[in-house]
């Protein structure tokens, strides 16, 4: 039985594609975002535990790329390869952005009050 159509889509055959599981974190982790830098790299939110975490698909390896001081939520490279962390406490003011360097050094660059 084929799925609902949604608007804009041809409702043409949905196929499934091949996959597999790159990384996996115990239970208690809330991963909440991915951003892929031009390498290849992979950055991954981890809400619950105030940190961005790095997969590398050349070698197989996660590790932790930086430590926030509130929870991690967007993620995002602008054109100059920086990235770009938005999180704050779920329901408590303020929300934050902070830029990230290449090495992981978090610098908070604003509050938002009112987020």
């Amino acid at each position: 039985m084929a799925p609902p159509s949604f608007p804009g889509h041809d409702g043409g055959p949905l196929a499934g594609v091949p996959s597999r599981v790159m990384a996996q974190w115990p239970a208690g982790h809330f991963v909440e975002n991915v951003a892929v830098a031009d390498d290849g790299t992979v950055f991954v939110s981890l809400h619950s535990h105030n940190r961005i975490d790095r997969y590398r698909p050349d070698t197989g390896e996660l590790d932790v790329f930086s430590r926030l001081p509130a929870p991690a939520a967007g993620l995002a490279f602008d054109a100059a390869g920086v990235l770009w962390v938005t999180g704050g406490e779920v329901g408590r003011s303020p929300g934050y952005i902070w830029r990230v360097s290449r090495d992981g050094t978090v610098e908070e660059w604003v509050q938002i009050p009112d987020a």
